[in-house]
């Protein structure tokens, strides 16, 4: 997927610095109390309707305004209680129960039930217009039928049970199943949002989790504390003020003046007042581009794997180019198979592959357009890729179009008119599925509307398997893709932030680069050893607790 001071001690100097701040929050339109937590990112369009979510930028916005059932742990982004206190699963690990806490309750004071969790997760499945994520519910019992219009929503796995608990019957059991359900797409929609059919028309967004949406324009957000929320007294700042700022010399000149507490990538390393505040970080994700299987001619895999092999790809990929260079779709996991790619240019086999596709040099293969955002690393790459295809075959006919609207070159990738396509993906949970899904068939995120029955047998098999056989399976599927060319992997990812932890704690580096806003505060103090919390009743019984960095409380695993 695409993406986006210090005051030690008092002196002349940072009285100047205090004062500009002071200046700045007076002025800046989205006035700031003092316990606001100010952000600057690049320029986005949010969605915030769960159920059409895309974008990593909606994901970190999304944990201040809503929660799901479980949440990722900011430190680990594994699960950890969120509107659910606890769940329970059966022997085999194929029926999930989890109980809601009886104080949870949306943003305008209504309790959340059971029902309303129910309610979502089904609206996912609507055949008529299925979300985006609704294929990481098809280990449920019957959602994936009932989605694809082949089943009825009485069928699918998931009810109310006693106690205010939801209920999932899953068809095998699915060691990613936790991990899936913190998704920025599993979280619970209140009833009056979910029966609306335009959110755009909205005036306010009601939702559940830490923060508040107050108001939203181009300039950024204002978020306000949720005193409805079921954990307020764990949630430190007051406000938050988000800023869309792509001057990314301003940025950093606020950031060192102490204006804002965290950049989110839009910043000028060169100009940083310290670069102890800069924090690079490989991300699970992976930069590529992939063929339209739309067009029929390129849904012949020696169409495709012979155009890829006319790319000089030991040039495009090196080390001076990308921090980790790569020629798999799938970034490094513990036991996963080292899936080996398209890894050099080989004109000769790339030519007689067309040729025997009845292509020789590309003749009458219809033309090739390259679809990428405007002004990215990737329309550089199509640049790179055209002219390597023409040279080595001069018959074809290759273009580039790109389009200036993130939001519309998104919802263009599923349009015919295109042949090849490029994407930024960071992984929504830790597993290899996460980039395989976006080639089953049916997937809702198949944006490159790939069918291939063998590749998804491999990852139907992969269901009923466990530990290093299953990452085996995973990987022949991986293979598949990449010896057809239908992906052509670039490199993976790193995320650059510039963040004053000095002044705010609880921010941690991720492999997803998501940093739940309900654990960042500005720090107030520091406790000295053996130092307690007065109060601990203000916070969650159902999880334990400890202190980490300064005083920030996570809960322990």
């Amino acid at each position: 997927m695409l993406s986006m001071k210090r005051f030690s001690t008092i002196n002349p100097l940072g009285i100047l610095f205090f004062c500009l701040s002071l200046f700045f929050l007076s002025t800046n339109p989205l006035q700031a109390e003092e316990n606001a937590l100010r952000i600057s990112m690049f320029p986005a369009n949010i969605q915030y309707n769960p159920l059409r979510t895309y974008t990593s930028v909606e994901a970190q916005i999304y944990t201040a305004i809503y929660e799901g059932l479980v949440v990722p742990d900011p430190l680990t982004l594994r699960p950890i209680p969120g509107v659910a206190s606890r769940w329970e699963a059966n022997e085999d690990a194929t029926e999930y129960r989890f109980y809601l806490r009886s104080n949870a309750r949306y943003s305008d004071g209504q309790q959340i039930t059971a029902e309303d969790a129910v309610n979502t997760f089904i609206a996912h499945l609507n055949p008529e217009q299925p979300s985006s994520f609704s294929g990481f519910l098809d280990i449920v019992k019957g959602a994936r039928d009932y989605r694809n219009g082949r089943g009825a929503k009485e069928d699918v796995g998931i009810h109310s049970g006693d106690h205010n608990s939801i209920v999932f019957e899953l068809t095998h059991p699915a060691p990613y199943f936790l991990d899936l359900l913190t998704h920025q797409s599993m979280v619970l929609i209140h009833p009056d949002m979910l029966a609306s059919g335009d959110w755009d028309s909205l005036e306010s967004i009601l939702g559940n989790g830490p923060f508040i949406l107050e108001s939203a324009d181009e300039t950024g957000l204002k978020l306000i504390k949720n005193e409805y929320y079921w954990d307020k007294n764990r949630v430190s700042p007051e406000q938050i003020l988000i800023e869309f700022n792509a001057d990314v010399a301003a940025v950093t000149e606020q950031f060192n003046k102490g204006e804002i507490f965290w950049a989110k990538g839009n910043f000028a390393y060169g100009s940083v007042i310290s670069t102890d505040y800069v924090k690079v970080t490989p991300v699970f994700s992976t930069n590529f581009f992939f063929f339209n299987n739309r067009q029929e001619a390129f849904q012949d895999p020696n169409i495709r794997r012979g155009l890829a092999l006319l790319i000089p790809w030991q040039e495009i990929r090196h080390e001076d180019a990308y921090f980790s260079p790569s020629n798999q779709l799938i970034p490094e996991i513990p036991m996963y198979p080292a899936v080996k790619g398209i890894l050099e240019q080989d004109i000769a086999k790339g030519l007689r592959l067309l040729a025997e596709a009845g292509h020789p040099m590309g003749r009458n293969l219809p033309p090739i357009t390259f679809r990428v955002p405007e002004g990215t690393e990737n329309a550089a790459l199509a640049i790179a890729f055209s002219q390597a295809l023409i040279t080595a075959a001069p018959e074809l006919n290759v273009s580039i179009e790109e389009l200036t609207d993130q939001e519309d070159y998104y919802s263009r990738l599923r349009e015919d008119d295109y042949t090849i396509g490029s994407i930024t993906w960071i992984g929504d949970y830790l597993d290899p599925l996460t980039f395989l899904m976006l080639f089953i068939s049916d997937s809702g995120i198949n944006e490159s509307a790939y069918i291939n029955p063998e590749f998804d047998a491999l990852i139907e098999a992969s269901h009923r398997q466990n530990g290093k056989e299953r990452y085996e399976t995973l990987g022949r599927a991986e293979s598949l893709l990449l010896t057809e060319g239908t992906a052509w992997p670039i490199h993976h990812t790193v995320a650059f932030h510039l963040v004053n932890t000095r002044e705010i704690d609880g921010w941690f580096p991720t492999g997803l680069d998501l940093h739940p806003f309900k654990y960042i505060r500005k720090i107030d103090f520091l406790p000295g050893p053996g130092v307690t919390m007065k109060n601990p009743n203000e916070f969650d019984q159902t999880v334990s607790y400890e202190y980490t960095r300064r005083h920030e409380i996570i809960p322990k695993r």
